[in-house]
This record gives structure tokens, C-alpha cells and sequence, in this order.
């Protein structure tokens, strides 16, 4: 009789580790973190998945009337992050007015945002005294970004030049599950060992 009570509580505590893999609500629009990439690719009937040089897939949409490319990342088939960007403008040929159609931009993207997550977790819009925020973007001395976290997603809203010399100025924003970024991570030092 006690070994079957000892069996039974025994798999009782391992029983979740066999059945019931994590299990996710939150991802990016219908999408959901651990899909594989094709049920990510029926998630977005729609649209045409298109592979960029290095293999990465990504959609093209507007949102808030601003073209933007949706990359979608994976960690062994698994949805791990979801990266929208907009370029704002181009290195060579761009203009001050990009840049503040960019602000204008990340504002509106931000109170969407906001509207849906709540006040962020942080917030930086540092400008220098002796520049406008136009200027500061465009010259890389600063960048604009928002924070918020939820029980599943970290949420990232960027805007900022890139370190090169010719770089482009980039609104983004960024929905990473934390949860598969630590497995990465630790698979990634694993690895290395």
C-alpha cells in the first residue's frame, strides 16, 4: 500500500515536467511565444513571409500608417522575439524633417503603447542642452527608448541612429519572452564549455 502511495506522489511531482511544457498567452498579435515558425507563418495568412541575407523571415505591414518590416526570431523552431522596425530615415540622402516625423512617430507609437501596457517600467528621452532632440538623433548623441514588462514579454521602444558612420536612423520595437532568452543564453554558454 505505501509503495503505491510513494509511486503515485512521485509522479505526481514529476508529472509536470512530462505533460505539460511551458505554456504561453502572451507573443506577438495571434502569435504566441514557442509557436514554430509555420504556425507563426498561419497566424499572418495574409502576408508574404520573405527571408532577409542572413535567413532571417520578416513581414511587411503598416501600423499607425508607418511602413515597417516585422522580423520574427526563433530558438530551436521556437518563437522567441518579434522585432518591428522603421527606418527613418536614410544616411546619405535623409533630412532634418525625417527626423521629426520620427520623434512624431515614436510618440504615437508610444501612447499606443502605453494604451495597451500601461506606464512603462522606464524612460529615457535625454536630450543635450545645447541641442534639439531632431539634432541629437540624427547626430547619434542620444536615443529615445520605453520599457514596459508583462507577465510574459519585455517590450523595447527605440529610436536611435546606429554606431556607424553611415547609419540609419531606426524606429523600432521589440517583444522578446524572457524565458527564451535565458535558455538561449544558457544553451549558448553550454556550448562554448
Amino acid at each position: 500500500m505505501y509503495k503505491k502511495i510513494i509511486v503515485i506522489a512521485i509522479l505526481l511531482l514529476f508529472f509536470p515536467l512530462w505533460g505539460f511544457a511551458q505554456e504561453f498567452t502572451e507573443g506577438y498579435r495571434d502569435a504566441k511565444w514557442g509557436m514554430s515558425v509555420e504556425k507563426v507563418k498561419s497566424c499572418f495568412k495574409g502576408y508574404k513571409f520573405q527571408k532577409d541575407d542572413d535567413g532571417d523571415i520578416f513581414i511587411e505591414d503598416k501600423i499607425i500608417d508607418i511602413d515597417v518590416k516585422i522580423y520574427f526570431f526563433f530558438f530551436e523552431d521556437k518563437l522567441k522575439e518579434v522585432r518591428i522596425f522603421h527606418s527613418v530615415q536614410n544616411p546619405l540622402f535623409g533630412t532634418s524633417e525625417d527626423i521629426k516625423r520620427g520623434l512624431y512617430n515614436f510618440d504615437n507609437f508610444f501612447n499606443a503603447l502605453k494604451d495597451k501596457y500601461g506606464q512603462p517600467g522606464s524612460i529615457s528621452k535625454n536630450v543635450p542642452e545645447y541641442s534639439t532632440a531632431a539634432d541629437a538623433i540624427e547626430l547619434g548623441t542620444t536615443s529615445f527608448y520605453s520599457k514596459w514588462k508583462t507577465k510574459q514579454t519585455d517590450i523595447l521602444l527605440y529610436l536611435g541612429k546606429g554606431e556607424g558612420l553611415f547609419s540609419s536612423v531606426t524606429l523600432a520595437v521589440v517583444y522578446n519572452s524572457p524565458y527564451y532568452e535565458k535558455i538561449a543564453k544558457e544553451q549558448s554558454v553550454k556550448s562554448k564549455l
